[in-house]
């Protein structure tokens, strides 16, 4: 893997073995925050929606590099990109997915969109440490408008920080 990182050495970049690119962008804040895109290939149009939204308290995982060691090790489980390499903990992220086929005239002929929502629940020790982590996960895929799959999974975990001497 190769990274690539900004001015400020946010992680803008990761490539694994030259054949596949993920690229990563923040708000002002310092916080992960990927763009919207909506993309247009003859009749068929691809759109990328997110919403993320953070606390104000420092995230752990920002203290001297810590998120970007575990991501680097572990890249995407147990913890979410933007738990790893956000200055802020991460109360809610949803992300979008949607692919519509169009018709004469752009009228649409068949639609599906895929939705990932997490909802962060965090509790700190008395040190500012990381006592638990809880996320609430869901996933629901339309077509055509009408909601055809869909799941939520609860995850737990907890820690135990220690602060050193």
């Amino acid at each position: 893997m190769d990274f690539t990182f900004n001015a400020k050495d946010q992680l803008v970049g990761v490539e694994f073995s030259g054949e596949n690119y993920h690229a990563y962008s923040y708000d002002a804040r310092g916080n992960f925050m990927p763009e919207d895109l909506q993309e247009l290939n003859d009749n068929e149009v691809y759109t990328y929606a997110y919403d993320f939204r953070y606390d104000n308290n420092p995230n752990p995982f920002a203290s001297k590099g810590l998120g970007l060691h575990v991501f680097s090790v572990y890249f995407d489980e147990p913890f979410l990109v933007n738990q790893l390499l956000s200055r802020n903990n991460p109360v809610y992220a949803k992300t979008t997915l949607g692919h519509t086929i169009l018709g004469e005239h752009n009228i649409p002929l068949y639609s599906n969109e895929n939705s990932y929502t997490s909802e962060f629940s965090n509790s700190f020790d008395t040190n500012g440490g990381l006592k638990e982590a809880g996320l609430k996960y869901a996933y629901q895929r339309k077509e055509n408008g009408n909601v055809v799959d869909g799941y939520t999974e609860h995850t737990l975990l907890r820690f135990t920080c220690l602060k050193k001497q």
